[in-house]
C-alpha cells in the first residue's frame, strides 16, 4: 500500500512535469512539528500518523492548586494549596479528610507504614495521619519548606529549603542525620537508586547522597531549569522552562575538585552539541553516574516539560501544550504525542494499573481510559504557497473502520493573519472547496464508537501556483576598455527556469535583437566598435517559456547609451594680432580637455571662455606670439576620443 501511494504521487509529477506544470505538495502531519499543530483527544505517532487519544472521564475539579497526590487503597489523596486541605477521590466519591487553615499548601503526601505523611509549607511541619486522617504525630520545622518527602527501608528522607536541609528519619520520625547546604536555598526533589539519595537544588545542581557512608557530592550543573529526576533500569533527569546561561567552562573541560568536607566540586555537562542549543530546550537526559555525564534522549525547543512518570517501561512526560504528554517507550526507543484537550498538564501517575492525569488551568484530574475519545482533531500550521494558488484534490492514506471516520476541513487566506481569511469548509470526496489564495491550512477531525480509532498515515494536498510575470530587479550597461557588458538580476516567484533576450535601438528607431539564441546567463558582451555613433537604448525580455506552455514575459528597458567613436573638431578659427580664437565641438559626448602647442613647443591646457567644459560645443581664446609660425590644437571628448589640429600663421 506505502508502495502504490508513493507511485501515484511520483506519476502525478511526472505527468504534470511534462505539460511544464510545477505542482507543489502541502506536506504531511510531522512528529517533529508537534508544536505548530493545534490538538484536542489525539496522538500523533513518531512516524507521522495521528489517531484518537484515550478517553478521559473527569473525576476531581478545584479552583485551588492542585500541589500533591498519592495512591490511597482505591482512590487518590489530593493536597491543595492557598487553602491547605487534602481529598481523597474516587470514581464514586470525593470527601475532604484533611485541612490546616494556618498553612498554604500541602506540598506532599506519601503512604507508609500505613501511616499517611503530610508535609507542610507555612509554618513547616510534617503530619503523620492515621488510617481515618488524624494526626497522631506533629513534627515542627525550622526550616521556611519542606518539599519532598522519600520512602527509604523503614524511615524517610525529607528535602526541605530555607535553610536548604536534607533529613534522614527512622521508622518513628525521628531525626537520626542532618545535612545542611550553606550555597543551596531549596532542596526539591530525589530518588534513591543503587542505595544512593540523587536530587536537584533550585540551583540546578544534581547531589549525591551515600546512604551508607553519608558523603555528599555536587556532581554536576545541569545549566537548564531540572524540574523531575526519576528511576527505571537508568536514572533520568527532566529539564523545563530554559534559562539565561552562565558562563560555563568549554566543552569536557573539567573542573578541578577541592577539598571542602564530604562535598566534592560540579563537573560541567558533556554533550554532543553547543551549550546554547542545551540552554534553549526542554530536555530528558540519561544521566550515568559512574561517569558524571548526560545523554540527552530527547529534546523539544518550544514545548516545556512539566514533570515525568516512569511506568510500565515509559517514560509520560507532561507538559504545557493542550493538556499533552509524550510517551517514551524504553524497550524500543519510540516516541509518540497524545493531548487530552485543553489545559496544561502537570503530572500522569499510575495506581492499581489505572493511569490519571493532573491538568491545571483548570484544576482537574482525569482518568484515562482504555477507550479511544469518541472525538478529536488536528490543525496543520499554515502552509505558504509562496502565491496565490488552486488545489488539486486530497491524497489521504488511512486505515478507517466500520464504525468510526475522518473529515477533513480546509480554509485558506491572502495573508499569513488567519483573522483575514473564510471559514473552514468541509472536503467531500477528498475536493477542496476553499478558494484559492497563498495561504492554507487544514483540519482532520476523527470519530470513533471507542473500541477501535482511525489512523490517518499520510495526507498531501497538490497545488499548483498561478503562473506570474518574472521580474526584472536589476538591468545597468557598463564599459569595460573596448567593449560593452549588459549585466542583469531576474527573479520569478514560481521559481520557473527563465532566460532572456537583449534588443537594442538608436534614438527613436525600431529595437532590434542582438542575441542569436536566448540567454541564459545573466550577462552580455559587445564590442565598442561594432555599433555606429549614436544614443543607444536597451531592452531585456525576460521569459519564463522554459517552464511553462503558455509563458510569460516581463521587460525593462534601460539607457541611454551613448556610443561616441568620433572626436571633437575644432572650427571658427580666427586669428588676431597676440591671440587666436576657436571653438571645439563634439556631436554626442562633452569636450573635457583642450591644449594647444605653439611652434611645436610643450602641451599647455587651457580653459573654457567661461571657465568650465560642461558642454558639446566650447569656446576658447589664448594669447599667441608675434613670431607664432604656427599653432597646434588637441581637443578631447568624454569618451576618450582625441584629435589634433594645425594652425599656421599668415
Amino acid at each position: 500500500m506505502k508502495k502504490e501511494f508513493f507511485s501515484l504521487i511520483i506519476c502525478l509529477g511526472i505527468t504534470l512535469s511534462a505539460f511544464g506544470v510545477s505542482t507543489g505538495y502541502i506536506g504531511n502531519l510531522t512528529f517533529d512539528q508537534v508544536e505548530e499543530y493545534e490538538f484536542s483527544n489525539i496522538s500523533i505517532l513518531e512516524n507521522g500518523s495521528v489517531e484518537l487519544s484515550p478517553q478521559t472521564k473527569a473525576i476531581f475539579s478545584s479552583e485551588n492548586m492542585l500541589w500533591s497526590f498519592c495512591g490511597y487503597k482505591n482512590g487518590i489523596l489530593v493536597g491543595t494549596g492557598e487553602e491547605a486541605e487534602i481529598y481523597l477521590i474516587n470514581e464514586k466519591n470525593t470527601a475532604k479528610v484533611f485541612s490546616k487553615k494556618d498553612h498554604i499548601l500541602f506540598s506532599d503526601i506519601l503512604v507508609h507504614n500505613n501511616k499517611i505523611l503530610v508535609s507542610a509549607v507555612g509554618d513547616s511541619k510534617l503530619f503523620v495521619l492515621d488510617e481515618r486522617f488524624n494526626v497522631i504525630k506533629e513534627l515542627k520545622f525550622s526550616n521556611q519548606f519542606l518539599w519532598k518527602i522519600i520512602p527509604f527501608d523503614n524511615g524517610i528522607i525529607l528535602l526541605s529549603g530555607s535553610p536548604a536541609t536534607l533529613y534522614l528519619m527512622n521508622e518513628k520520625y525521628e531525626i537520626i542525620e542532618k545535612v545542611e547546604l550553606e550555597n543551596e536555598k531549596n532542596l526539591l526533589n530525589g530518588v534513591i537508586f543503587e542505595n544512593k539519595l540523587f536530587f536537584f537544588s533550585d540551583s540546578n545542581i544534581l547531589y549525591e547522597f551515600d546512604l551508607k557512608t553519608k558523603k555528599l557530592n555536587a556532581l554536576l550543573d545541569v545549566g537548564n531549569n531540572i524540574v523531575d529526576i526519576a528511576v527505571s533500569d537508568d536514572i533520568y533527569i527532566l529539564t523545563g522552562k530554559p534559562k539565561a546561561p552562565e558562563v560555563k567552562q568549554k566543552k569536557d573541560e573539567k573542573v578541578e575538585k577541592k577539598e571542602d568536607d564530604d562535598i566534592s566540586n560540579p563537573i560541567t555537562t558533556k554533550s554532543s552539541g553547543p551549550q546554547s542549543s542545551i540552554f534553549t530546550s526542554s530536555i530528558l537526559y540519561r544521566f550515568i553516574p559512574e561517569e558524571r555525564i548526560l545523554e540527552v534522549v530527547f529534546k523539544r525547543s518550544s514545548i516545556t516539560f512539566q514533570s515525568m512518570t516512569v511506568s510500565k517501561n515509559k517514560i509520560f512526560i507532561a507538559t504545557d501544550k493542550d493538556a499533552g504528554y509524550f510517551e517514551y517507550d524504553l524497550k524500543n526507543s519510540t516516541f509518540k504525542f497524545t493531548s487530552l484537550g485543553k489545559g496544561k498538564l502537570l503530572k500522569l501517575f499510575s495506581l492499581n494499573n489505572e493511569f490519571y492525569a493532573i491538568l491545571i488551568n483548570p484544576s482537574s484530574i482525569l482518568k484515562i481510559t482504555e477507550n479511544y475519545s469518541p472525538l478529536g482533531f488536528i490543525e496543520s500550521s499554515v502552509f505558504d504557497c509562496k502565491i496565490t494558488s488552486r488545489w488539486g484534490e486530497i491524497i489521504l492514506q488511512s486505515d478507517i473502520t466500520e464504525k468510526s471516520k475522518v473529515e477533513i476541513y480546509t480554509k485558506t487566506g491572502p495573508t499569513k493573519d488567519e483573522k483575514y481569511w473564510e471559514d473552514w469548509k468541509k472536503s467531500e470526496g477528498n475536493k477542496i472547496y476553499s478558494s484559492p489564495n497563498r495561504y492554507i491550512k487544514y483540519k482532520l477531525v476523527l470519530y470513533s464508537e471507542g473500541k477501535k480509532s482511525p489512523n490517518v498515515k499520510r495526507i498531501f494536498i497538490p497545488y499548483l501556483q498561478f503562473n506570474v510575470k518574472p521580474v526584472i530587479d536589476n538591468f545597468e550597461i557598463n564599459q569595460s576598455g573596448e567593449k560593452y557588458i549588459f549585466s542583469w538580476q531576474a527573479s520569478d516567484e514560481n521559481n520557473d527556469t527563465l532566460s532572456f533576450d537583449l534588443f537594442l535601438r538608436r534614438g527613436e528607431g525600431e529595437f532590434f535583437k542582438i542575441n542569436d539564441n536566448p540567454l541564459d546567463a545573466t550577462s552580455f558582451e559587445i564590442q565598442k566598435e561594432l555599433l555606429s555613433d549614436g544614443i543607444y537604448y536597451a531592452k531585456l525580455v525576460a521569459s519564463d517559456k522554459k517552464s511553462n506552455l503558455i509563458p510569460k514575459e516581463n521587460f525593462k528597458i534601460t539607457g541611454p547609451l551613448i556610443i561616441d567613436n568620433t572626436p571633437p573638431v575644432v572650427e571658427n578659427i580666427k586669428i588676431l594680432k597676440n591671440e587666436i580664437t576657436f571653438e571645439v565641438c563634439d556631436n554626442l559626448s562633452p569636450v573635457v580637455s583642450v591644449s594647444v602647442s605653439i611652434n611645436g613647443g610643450k602641451w599647455e591646457k587651457i580653459q573654457p571662455a567661461d571657465g568650465l567644459y560642461d558642454s558639446k560645443k566650447e569656446k576658447f581664446k589664448t594669447a599667441i606670439k608675434e613670431n607664432a609660425s604656427f599653432l597646434r590644437v588637441k581637443a578631447s571628448d568624454a569618451f576618450g576620443n582625441s584629435a589634433v589640429y594645425t594652425v599656421y600663421q599668415k
